[in-house]
């Protein structure tokens, strides 16, 4: 077989019902004898960047019910034999910008529903799309199309699609998209869609005019999206959608030939939910906007726009997201505590927002999100319950967050100039549930900390933060989330559930908390990178309510291994790629809850013992890398396991007993070279079998039963596609 090939026996597959080659990305061509995949019903080819053309005998497919050929860059043509495709409901060549044309036979698919054409090649349609009848959704996004035939307005099945002129006729018609397209005005004729549901025109940089008036009498409208276009959006108009009642959103956002003013109509949309004006020229909303029962509004400019808002507006008692990010706006309405629902305030580069009022914003019972960076505010309300400063480039905690008596969760993540300045003040947050300080440069936690009621406490990966405080932390009674990983502490507070310890620089975990097994809570232990960790307690045997552990390299558990039967709650173990360790105690057995094992990387482990067949509950076995070179015939009894990975192992024939899994939906063999053909027709007992990857193996031969063969991304010599062997015969 030549290295960007498929090997012609594939075709005798004959019960083959999925083919699935995402990711293949060295294959150049498919052998004929695909054609002869009888049973196939779906075939996916994706993502490949040297797939020239297909084979003809694609159209030999008579089962076949979807074909996806997507993103392949190089093929420029499809086979003209896909007219006998008569089966095919779902056909997709979204990405191949080398398609420019699509066969005539395409157009007697009679059986076809959805074509999908996006971000194609594809430059004109010919005529014939009439006989596609029974097609319902043509998606022809991020594609060449200057004009569409006007046989399109036969096809009476139509609900999604993006079309022109002859749409009056689509009476059924309800998702018309045209975004990012070429089009430079609307039909006349969309007015007849009796209907329609969705309108959008998306990124049409062309598209200009008015909306036409009579767009009224699309009584089942909801949605008019004009995002990023020149249309105007005339008063008039607003007037009229006044009049549908199941009108709900309006964006036009970025649309600059806007109009400046909002008129009073626009307050008649009882239903609307979203209205966004963001980045258009209109200078304020009209006093009719107190009759919305809106959930969210979204209004902004570009700095040149809105500079005050309506006391009015406190009677929007349902609004739940209120934007005014890069305003001129200069201070909240005094009216704004009136906002009974509103869960997110953003008003952030609205650099002349002052303080004035701002006390309105603490009787926002349910304000979870408030966003006042690079503004003129300097006081925040102290009835505020959670404040988000991420991704900010701010260098300090808000000197007066001391005062925020209710705030419950303070999240400051990935602001990554926050240092120490003011961390005394969050000391005092004696509500603070949550605090988030993670990829931050903070090298201290605050002096005299007063957070009783901390729940969760995030830090990693700020690197300077030392042991200066730690001990502070020991007197909140309700921590139950600690992660300090890739930071320089080097001991930590008992009371947690959740302990994430990643790359500390500790040699022990008793000096770390001299009483370990005091944690009787803790749920996960995560000391994965602690190199210089030398053992485990034996502690931690004790710990009864432990469901995860994920150990360090170099590191010795053969205590914890042979207590295994103590830890009553354990569902999850990952020794991750530790070479000290041998065997594997006949204990492990008594891991009655355990339903995830991992030995990836073990290189000392040859073999596993056979009371590994007494972990009922085992779902996830990853013996990959490791030493391992037999399984045992106790795997039969694990009736729960859905995933066994044998990856770069020296495993040399799968046991004879390997049919018990009855629930067994991957098996993945990929790189175990010596893994031979022996016992390989028990894999054909797997009733559950989706995803199987024997590549880099000595197999020669598969299961004439399989159903689904996955051959993503798989690598043989130099290509990325499993060898396909020669098959027998089901008879």
């Amino acid at each position: 077989m030549e290295p960007n090939e498929v090997d012609c026996s594939i075709g005798k597959l004959r019960f083959l019902k999925t083919l699935n080659m995402d990711g293949c990305d060295s294959v150049e061509e498919l052998p004929e004898e695909v054609g002869c995949l009888e049973s196939l019903t779906e075939f996916i080819f994706c993502r490949s960047s040297k797939l020239v053309t297909l084979t003809e005998s694609v159209g030999n497919l008579k089962s076949l019910s979807s074909f996806r050929v997507e993103y392949c860059k190089k093929i420029n043509e499809l086979p003209n034999s896909i007219e006998g495709l008569v089966k095919i409901t779902h056909f997709s060549i979204e990405g191949c910008e080398g398609i420019k044309k699509l066969p005539h036979s395409l157009w007697g698919l009679k059986s076809l529903v959805e074509l999908n054409l996006s971000f194609s090649g594809i430059d004109s349609l010919s005529d014939s799309i009439e006989n596609l009848k029974k097609l319902k959704v043509i998606k022809m996004g991020y594609t060449k199309l200057k004009r569409l035939p006007v046989a399109i307005g036969q096809l009476e099945m139509l609900e999604d699609g993006e079309i022109p002129d002859a749409i009056g006729h689509l009476s059924r018609l309800r998702i018309l998209n045209f975004s990012c397209t070429s089009i430079s005005k609307l039909p006349a004729t969309i007015t007849n869609l009796s209907h329609l549901e969705e309108l959008h025109v998306q990124d049409c940089r062309h598209l200009s005019g008015e909306i036409p008036d009579a767009i009224s009498d699309l009584s089942h409208l909801r949605i008019l999206n004009f995002y990023g276009t020149d249309i105007f959006v005339s008063p008039t108009t607003i007037t009229y959608l006044s009049h549908l009642d199941k009108f709900k959103e309006l964006h036009v956002w970025n649309c600059q030939n806007h109009t400046r003013e909002i008129p009073y109509a626009i307050g008649h949309l009882s239903h609307l939910r979203i209205l966004d004006f963001s980045n258009t020229h209109i200078y304020g909303f009209p006093t009719t906007i107190i009759y919305f029962s809106s959930r969210r509004v979204t209004v902004g400019c570009l700095n040149i726009g809105i500079v005050a808002l309506p006391n009015s507006i406190e009677n929007l008692k349902k609004l739940r997201v209120l934007s005014l990010c890069r305003t001129k706006i200069k201070e909240i309405p005094h009216t704004i505590g009136g906002l009974e629902m509103l869960e997110g305030l953003y008003a952030n580069k609205s650099w002349d927002l002052t303080d004035k009022n701002m006390e309105e914003i603490g009787k926002f019972s349910h304000l979870k999100k408030l966003n006042s960076a690079f503004t003129s505010v300097s006081r925040l309300p102290p009835e505020i319950s959670h404040l988000h400063l991420q991704n900010l480039k701010i260098k300090e905690i808000p000197h007066t967050i001391g005062e925020l008596e209710m705030l419950e969760g303070l999240y400051a993540n990935k602001s990554w100039d926050l240092t120490d300045k003011n961390m005394e003040e969050v000391g005092k947050l004696s509500h603070l549930k949550k605090l988030n300080l993670a990829f931050t440069s903070v090298s201290r936690l605050p002096p005299e900390i007063r957070l009783e009621m901390l729940e969760s406490l995030y830090a990693n990966k700020s690197w300077d933060l030392t042991d200066k405080n730690m001990e502070e932390i020991g007197k909140v009674s309700h921590l139950k989330k600690l992660n300090l990983a890739f930071t320089s502490v080097s001991r930590l507070p008992p009371e947690i559930s959740h302990l994430h310890l990643q790359n500390l620089k500790c040699t022990n975990l008793i000096t770390i908390h001299p009483s370990i097994s005091e944690l009787q809570l803790l749920e996960t232990l995560n000391i994965k990178g602690c190199s210089s960790l030398g053992k485990l307690p034996e502690e931690v045997c004790s710990l009864q309510s432990l469901k995860q552990i994920i150990m360090p390299q170099n590191f010795q558990p053969l205590k914890l291994l042979e207590r295994f039967g103590n830890l009553k709650s354990l569902s999850s173990f990952d020794l991750n790629k530790n070479p000290n360790i041998y065997q594997l105690p006949n204990s492990i057995g008594g891991a009655a809850t355990l339903t995830r094992l991992t030995l990836r990387g073990c290189v000392g482990i040859k073999e596993l013992p056979s009371s590994i067949g007494d972990i009922k509950m085992l779902a996830e076995l990853d013996v990959s890398t490791s030493g391992i070179v037999a399984l045992p015939n106790s795997i039969e009894n694990l009736k729960k396991l859905r995933v066994l990975s044998l990856c770069r192992t020296k495993i040399k024939e799968i046991p004879h007993t390997i049919g018990g899994l009855e629930m067994l939906e991957g098996l993945y063999a990929n790189k175990s070279w010596d893994l031979t053909d022996k016992n390989m027709e028990e894999i054909g007992k797997l009733s559950h079998l989706k995803k199987l990857n024997s590549a880099f193996t000595s197999v020669s031969r598969l299961p004439p039963e399989i159903s689904h063969l996955h051959l993503q991304n798989l690598k043989v010599g130099s290509i990325e596609l499993q060898q396909v062997p020669t098959l027998p015969s089901r008879n």
